[in-house]
């Protein structure tokens, strides 16, 4: 079964990249790191994959996203936040956040796979 999830995380963090790879790409500049907002942040080995394969950090959280976001458009809307700024500051501090970094070590191992990965696609 161990082996069917890291298929799994591996491939969905290669397709990450070829997706980041293509945004780079079209706006002709490196994006500095990606968020993950949602469920899937509750996966962490997938964050820290993430990382590693494109090659920038990744930060994660909300878990609960879509229905922050809503309550905090409510909240600026009725006067109980000031602006979008704020709404993210309260989200920031009510909710568990992470951060993952590239792993140097393994940088080669993921480039050597991402080759493998578009030769497929």
């Amino acid at each position: 079964m161990g082996e069917i999830v890291r298929c799994i995380f591996d491939s969905i963090a290669l397709r990450y990249r070829w997706v980041i790879d293509k945004i780079d790409e079209m706006c002709g500049e490196k994006l500095p790191a990606i968020n993950i907002v949602g469920g899937g942040t509750k996966e962490k080995m997938l964050s820290k994959f993430a990382a590693t394969a494109c090659k920038r950090p990744v930060f994660t959280g909300p878990v609960e996203a879509t229905a922050m976001g809503n309550i905090a458009a409510q909240a600026i809307a009725m006067g109980e936040l000031h602006d979008l700024s704020e709404a993210r500051e309260v989200i920031a501090r009510s909710t568990e956040m992470g951060e993952y970094y590239p792993v140097k070590e393994d940088e080669a191992m993921w480039d050597e796979a991402y080759e493998r990965f578009c030769k497929l696609v």
